[in-house]
């Protein structure tokens, strides 16, 4: 699990990248049964919005939810959630 989360961090902060896709998007997996997963479900935020250090997926052993990077026209504003 840490050498996926790595990897795709990685991938993700590549310089390149935050230049045409500076948002991070949480994508819930549509079978998880953790709630709160589901909530965020489409949650855009800067990639350095220090919600990501303690919820990037995976977040347990049996998350399946993802992260895609995205264009800063996706990002309307949100907040990072309490939980």
């Amino acid at each position: 699990m840490d050498d996926y989360k790595n990897n795709r961090l990685k991938q993700l902060k590549d310089p390149d990248l935050l230049k045409s896709r500076p948002y991070w998007k949480f994508i819930s997996n549509a079978t998880m049964v953790v709630p709160c997963h589901t909530q965020w479900d489409g949650l855009v935020l800067p990639h350095d919005d220090p919600w990501w250090d303690t919820h990037f997926p995976p977040l347990d052993r049996e998350c399946r939810c993802r992260v895609t990077a995205v264009r800063a026209s996706e990002y309307t504003g949100q907040i990072a959630p309490d939980t």
